[in-house]
């Protein structure tokens, strides 16, 4: 227990990973990894050292705060005694050295893959902003905030957890097929509320761009994201918006999209006047939003031959 680190479990865990890729009735294709608090640490810097075993990452309240939480603790490394106690354990000097100059968030980006990440907005113990920056320092990862969520959540927040992370191995399975149609790039204008008895509709403008090799173009006039609330829970999104560019073809068009979630992931709607991209309309989308404040990322997912 004294030699315990966070990097001891990261070697356990790899140790776990090769035995089961030689276990004849292993599908090396869906190999996937979740992990809990701490747990979440370990599955994220486990995944970035082997991204082509991992098919996909989930992460609850990841504690990415283990490091500067040491650093606060300790001040400097020879302050660190032999042993501490952190919460229930008792742990030896190696825990909080091993981390004391670690940074995490730069060691994130080596998994590329799909990252779901769900945290508590009333997590006392990892804060939800280390869950927020992880996302946003995914090359591609989805963030859900589950309001009035404690960590480790309660029992009703397990359930939503484990509904959520179903349907994102769900769609992450399906997308293999899928390919990113269009990549947009959203920047967020002050909010406007209106009140309707029990709900609030909160209505956020954007503008902003898109880019990728079957479709570059602009936002036009009149984007918004209207979410309406009741009392201080979020019930639904819903993203309306139309692009004007040009896609691979050469060929000058628009694409107007959609793009709900009711608890229950990103679902667009599309439809294009363009012929190349014809696909798209009434196709099987996926949505993938990444970032947070005032700058987001829309990545939009579509069979071509569909």
């Amino acid at each position: 227990m004294w030699d315990m680190t966070v990097f001891t479990e990261r070697d356990d865990l790899n140790a776990v990973i090769d035995h089961i890729l030689t276990l004849p009735t292993t599908d090396p294709e869906r190999l996937f990894l979740l992990g809990e608090s701490q747990g979440g640490f370990v599955t994220a810097i486990t995944a970035a050292m082997r991204p082509k075993d991992i098919r996909a990452v989930i992460e609850y309240y990841p504690a990415l705060c283990i490091p500067e939480d040491a650093r606060k603790r300790h001040h400097a490394v020879k302050k660190i005694p032999e042993k501490e106690h952190l919460g229930p354990s008792v742990l030896g000097r190696a825990y909080s050295e091993a981390v004391f100059d670690y940074d995490v968030f730069s060691v994130l980006p080596g998994y590329t893959g799909p990252v779901l990440i769900i945290h508590g907005d009333h997590d006392q113990v990892v804060d939800i902003s280390y869950g927020r920056r992880a996302a946003q320092t995914y090359a591609h990862a989805e963030f859900v905030c589950l309001p009035g969520e404690i960590h480790g959540f309660t029992a009703k927040g397990k359930e939503k957890a484990a509904l959520l992370s179903y349907e994102f191995l769900r769609r992450v399975l399906e997308d293999d097929e899928r390919e990113e149609i269009l990549t947009i790039h959203a920047k967020l204008h002050p909010a406007t509320m209106q009140h309707e008895g029990l709900y609030n509709i909160m209505t956020i403008p954007f503008s902003g761009s898109a880019d990728s090799k079957w479709f570059h173009g602009e936002i036009q006039p009149g984007a918004a994201d209207v979410q309406r609330r009741r009392l201080w829970k979020t019930i639904r999104f819903c993203a309306d918006y139309t692009l004007e560019g040009t896609d691979y073809a050469g060929n000058h068009c628009r694409i107007h999209i959609v793009n709900t979630d009711e608890g229950q992931g990103w679902k667009p709607v599309v439809s294009t006047d363009s012929k190349a991209l014809s696909f798209l309309n009434g196709g099987d989308c996926r949505a993938v939003l990444q970032g947070h404040k005032n700058e987001l990322t829309v990545r939009i997912f579509a069979k071509p031959d569909q």
